[in-house]
This record gives C-alpha cells, structure tokens and sequence, in this order.
C-alpha cells in the first residue's frame, strides 16, 4: 500500500528574493514598483514588501502589498532621489534578502 509521510518540522527557510525590481515615474512625486515574481509558485508564499526612503542607508518606509507585484507610491517628496528594496515572505513569517532598485 502507499505511504503518507507528514513534515511537521518548524519553517525556518526564508523565500527566495524578489528575481528584481523596477521603477517607472507615474507622476510628480508618484513611482510604480513593479516586483519581478520569483515566489509566487510557493505553496507558501504569502506575499512582498516594499522598504522606500530618500536615503539609501536608511528606508524608513515599507509597504507590505500582499501578494500583489505592482503598487503605486505616491508621497515622495519632489525634487529628491528615492530608494527603494522590495523582500518577499511567506506564511511562516519569513522574509526573503532584499532587492534593491534607485530611482
């Protein structure tokens, strides 16, 4: 007869990163992130995080957009230079390495 084995050891692998990121200006102070997929065929992938800011040692922002790979950030200050990362997580809780893009 067959045999079920079950796994039922803690999920302390992080997903992959991101395969990349980019950014496309949708207005004065508004970028469109778009996350290249590189988990989404994870039976455990739950979703993606965008870390943002105007100083590339410090991204003081995060978005987390669920399991969607484009969103629109629209409060960047006119004039600066934005920096943004984007991780991956799954149901567990963990989180992938960054991916970094500058705009």
């Amino acid at each position: 007869s067959d045999q079920l084995i079950v796994d039922t050891l803690i999920d302390t692998l992080p997903p992959n990163a991101p395969n990349g990121i980019s950014g496309l200006l949708s207005g004065t102070n508004s970028v469109t992130i778009t996350i290249f997929d590189g988990n989404s065929q994870m039976a455990d992938f739950a979703g993606n995080i965008i870390y943002y800011g105007i100083d590339a040692g410090k991204l003081d922002n995060s978005l987390d957009i669920g399991n969607s790979f484009s969103y629109i950030i629209d409060d960047l200050p006119i004039g600066a230079t934005g920096y943004f990362t984007a991780t991956s997580y799954d149901f567990s809780g963990n989180e992938s390495e960054m991916e970094r893009l500058s705009k």
